[in-house]
């Protein structure tokens, strides 16, 4: 049987970078010194096949929604 955990919170502007570094293992300093570096090349992103800019992308995205000038 699978499961999914799904966490939804509010992020300000300024944590974006923060969430993205994260996300995306882009610090090499980890608090959890049980993470093997060395596996993080086989972690998956599903949506997308590079990194990404998130705050880029969340910029292009309210672009393209928003419906006011």
């Amino acid at each position: 049987m699978s499961y999914l955990a799904c966490h939804v919170s509010k992020y300000t502007r300024g944590s974006v970078f923060g969430l993205q570094k994260h996300e995306q293992r882009e610090g090499q300093n980890h608090s959890n010194k049980e993470i093997d570096i060395e596996k993080s090349k086989n972690n998956l992103d599903l949506l997308h096949h590079e990194k990404i800019n998130y705050l880029k992308t969340i910029d292009s995205l309210i672009e393209k929604k928003k419906t006011s000038p």
